[in-house]
This record gives structure tokens, sequence and C-alpha cells, in this order.
């Protein structure tokens, strides 16, 4: 977009003061509890640990249980954490640091609607009011400002990408592939749930145009390349997380019993107060994105193929988030769909699907063929709508919450059983407090064994040892992770080569003193052959996509 006229610039002033309005309770010098406040947090301060102490990229954060290390970068992506880790190591306090880096988030998802909007149907207005709708929608807002989710927020950056790589491929020329990459390489790199439910709307979508896909095979080529990219650019993510996951097994389980316990009734739309209610009264689509459906069947307002494919994936996505009779007849044939434990995440699909479909209805109502008068009393009329509704029904939900007071060295504390969630990211049989509880003790033959001289340095852990007799095993205080390797110093300071570690029956690191009695051993994370691999194609495309599209740019195609 470019700044040489007025009208843009104006453009760019509305947006941002609705962004800002949308996050006006975080402005608030009072802090109240979100549900994901800690993790996120942890995800944030071990970055910044990783990067003062030269770990990149982050794999296993050292100083978490106790100085166990807790494999959080193999299992979440910290690429875009590394903004606010930024922040942090600048002076910022862990709080602000969080605060500004979803305010970040915020804009960069108004950038990216407003960007796949425009590109979508080339209307400025169109694109303006579907922002707006995007921007401003309840669950965007809950998302960000009262479950701290940082994980999801980002996902609504990449969304809008996604969704116009799905027009591009099914409903534009079918060239245009690179959008679908980008929104599912993000999404991917930011949730790895919400990559299923991409998926699904993927699935869907291609479904609905199977007639078209069939006579123009040229748009699957295009969408398989998007899916290669994306793979290839987050080779450096997903595969060592498989291979962590084929050498231990880890609990990961996010299932629930029943996905449809956790969904919310139609009324509950219009709860506004959280006393005595379930946790998931606050987590709907809102009642402006899904009333402005209602004009296109009141006024026969005709859609395009796309819009109105949107709008009707947008409240079959919003049903999914009920308690309805299709959760108990899908379940038993789809069990996996429990592992989204939370119906409302489908919310993150209906958002941008009824803001732009509710943006075609309310463009053909007030801006088609209107004078610019008529479109600026109906732009400001959108506006004090939302923001009336945001202010008096989103807005309360945070601060119905307890307010906390949270404490810069909150990390540094022993035995913090909060910092790391569930915990899920463990070895499995294993458990947070598990690990708390053992203490930081060296173990042979299940007895505690005096060792001198330890000390932990980034993910290097090293220690002095003797015992009475030769080739011993020795269980080490680190959580195991495939990689640990070590090595022997004997007294006379010869070093023997490195050792893959091996795994003990608690799930802690454990070596073989292999022929000495007494020395040093040094224990360190070292990237595996794979993950080294993983890293080159990573980086490779990387270069190869920056060399083609600065070729296309200075030798365009004629």
């Amino acid at each position: 977009m470019s700044f040489r006229n007025n009208k843009n610039l104006n453009i760019v002033i509305l947006l941002a003061i609705v962004t800002l309005f949308s996050f006006l309770p975080l402005f608030n010098s009072t802090f109240y509890r979100m549900d994901d406040i800690y993790f996120d947090m942890l995800r944030i301060e071990s970055t910044k640990d990783a990067l003062i102490q030269g770990i990149f990229p982050l794999k296993i954060a050292p100083h978490y249980l106790n100085n166990y290390g807790y494999g959080i970068g193999f299992f979440y992506c910290p690429l875009f954490i590394y903004p606010a880790a930024f922040l942090k190591i600048i002076g910022f306090s862990t709080v602000t640091s969080f605060k500004l880096f979803l305010v970040g988030c915020g804009f960069a998802a108004t950038a990216s609607m407003y960007f796949a909007a425009y590109k979508i149907t080339a209307k400025k207005y169109f694109a303006l009011i579907a922002t707006i709708l995007y921007t401003t929608s309840h669950y965007k807002i809950i998302d960000t400002i009262y479950r701290g989710a940082i994980g999801e927020t980002l996902v609504f950056i990449f969304l809008p990408f996604a969704i116009l790589g799905v027009h591009e491929m099914l409903y534009g020329d079918g060239k245009k592939w690179s959008y679908l990459a980008i929104g599912m390489s993000g999404i991917f790199l930011s949730h790895v749930l919400a990559s299923l439910l991409l998926a699904i709307y993927l699935v869907i979508s291609y479904l609905i145009r199977i007639k078209l896909l069939w006579h123009e095979k040229y748009r699957i080529l295009n969408s398989l390349k998007a899916i290669g990219v994306t793979l290839l650019l987050s080779a450096f993510y997903w595969i060592p997380m498989f291979e962590q996951m084929f050498h231990s097994r880890f609990s990961l389980n996010t299932s629930i019993a029943n996905i449809n316990s956790r969904g919310f009734e139609l009324a509950s739309l219009f709860d506004t107060k959280m006393v005595n209610q379930t946790i998931d009264t606050p987590y709907s689509v809102g009642f402006i994105l899904i009333s402005i459906g209602l004009f296109a069947w009141i006024y026969r307002i005709k859609l395009s193929a796309f819009m109105k494919t949107s709008l009707i994936l947008g409240y079959c996505f919003f049903f999914l988030t009920l308690k309805s009779f299709f959760w108990t007849l899908i379940l038993p044939i789809l069990p996996f769909f429990n592992q989204i434990q939370f119906p409302w995440r489908f919310n993150m699909l209906a958002t941008p699907l009824l803001a732009l479909g509710g943006a075609a209805i309310l463009y053909q109502l007030f801006f088609q063929e209107r004078t610019v008068q008529t479109k600026h009393f109906a732009l400001t009329a959108i506006i004090l709508g939302v923001f009336g509704y945001v202010g008096f029904y989103t807005f309360q939900f945070p601060y119905q919450r307890e307010m906390i007071t949270f404490d810069e060295h909150y990390f540094d504390k022993p035995n913090l059983h909060s910092a790391i969630g569930a915990g899920e990211y463990l070895p499995k049989g294993t458990s947070k407090r598990m690990f708390l509880n053992r203490g930081v003790v060296f173990k042979h033959d299940g007895n505690i064994l005096l060792v001198d001289r330890v000390t932990k340095k980034k993910n290097n852990l090293s220690f002095d040892y003797f015992l009475n007799m030769k080739e011993q095993k020795i269980d080490v205080p680190l959580v195991y992770y495939y990689g640990y390797r070590y090595k022997i110093i004997q007294e006379d300071g010869t070093e023997s080569k490195s050792y893959p570690v091996s795994e003990s029956n608690d799930h802690t690191v454990q070596i073989n003193t292999k022929s000495t009695h007494s020395g040093t051993i040094s224990i360190d994370y070292v990237p595996t052959l794979l993950t080294k691999i993983a890293y080159g194609i990573t980086f490779t495309t990387l270069v190869g996509i920056s060399f083609f599209y600065v070729k296309t740019k200075k030798f365009p195609r004629k």
C-alpha cells in the first residue's frame, strides 16, 4: 500500500485506531489472570535465556524443572517468540514484553486481513469492513487478552493468507500458490492443533470444488507445490520433533474424554456474567459476526461463490462449537477430534470466514454504488456498532478475573509446578511433579551417588565421580531427550570420544563410565545429524525462494 495519497494514510490510521481499541484492557496497569499466561511467559523467558546463553535455535530450555531441562523447543516452535524475547533482553519487564508482543501480533493480523481482503476483491471499502470485523471480533479479542494464548494469537496473522490461498487456488487463476504456502507454514509453526483445523478447512474447500479440480488439474499440482514448500520451510521444526518421538515416547496427549462436553449453549452468546458459569462461556464467535449473515437472507443478497462458501463454512464451524448431536454421532467414528480439546477452537476458522462473508453483505447493502458521504456514514456506523458491542460486552470478561502480581523472578523459584503447563513434553510415564520432587541427585544402581564439582552451563552438565568398580551406569539429573552426548575426561587429562547417552528407568539421562572408575563426565545436547540436515533443508529453501523472488522481480516474464 502506497502512502503517496491521503486516502491510504487515512486507512492506516483508521485501522491502527481499531487495532489499539481491541487491546484496550491490556493497557491497564492492573494485570488480570489469563488461561495460558504462565506457560506462554515461560516460552518468552526460556527463549530469552537461550539467546543470552548462545543457544540457538532453542530445543531444550536448560533451567526449568530445577535444572533438569525441558524440551519445549522440540514440540512448540520458538521462531515467532524471538521478538518478545528480544524485548525482554533490551530491558522490558516480562509482563510488558508479553503485552507488547500481543499488540504487535494484533497489528500484524490487521495488516494480513486487509491485504487478503483487498487481494480477493480489489475493493478498499470491502477490505476495510472485513478487517474491522476481524480485528474487533469477539473470539479473536478473547483469545488474545482473556486467554493470553500466544500460539492462537499468532495463528490469526496467517489465517488470512491461508484463506487468500484457497481463493487463489480454487476461485482465482490457480497460479498464486505462494499465499497458501505462507499461510500453512505460519500456522504450523505457530500452533500444531490449529494446523489440524486448517487441514479440515482445506479438505472441505477442495472437495467443494472437486469438479473444477478434475477439469483443471494444474490447480492440484500448484496446491501440492504449496504443501511441498511448507514442509521444506518448516523442516527445521517437524523433523527434529518426529525424531524425538521416534526415539522416545512423550505424554503429548491433549485429548479429553468427550469434546462435546466442552461445547457451549447457544444462549451463552448473551451471557454477561462469568459467575457460576463454565469456563467456556466467553469463547463464542460473537453476536455481530453471527447476525450479519441474516441480512443476506432477508434482502436476498447474491454473493460470489467464494463469499457464499466462506459464509456457509463460517456458520458450519460455529455450529461445531456448540453442544450438539453431531459430536455424539461423529466421535465414535473419528475419536481423534477429541485431541482438539475445546470445540470453540473452531472459532479460529469461523471468525475470518464470517468476517469476509459479513463484509461482502455489508458492502452490497451500504457501499456498492453509493456516494462518498453515504460510504463514510455507513463506515462510521459500523465502527461505532462494533466498538459498542466490544466495549460493553467483550471487554467485561477480563475484568471478571482476579488480579495477579507477577514477580520478575517467578521462573527462578525452585519446585515451580505452574511454569510448564501440564508437562506434555515430558517422557511418557513421568510428570513435572516427579522430577521436582526427585531433587538434583545422581544415582548409581538405584542409590544416591555423591559427586563433586557439579556445574551446569547452557545444556552442559559436568561433574567429577569416583566408583570402586569400572563399567558402571550413572543416572544424571537431566530429563532424557534424544541428542544428549557425553565425554569422559580421565584424571590425566585424556578425553574420550563422544558417546550417546541412554534413557534410565526414571526417564533421566543415563551414562556408562566405560572402563574408568574416576574422572570428569561432561554431558551436552548436540543437534543430531538428522537435525542438522533439517536446518540445511530449511536454509536452502529460504535461499532458493529468495533467489527466485529476486530473479522474477528483476526479470519479469513478458
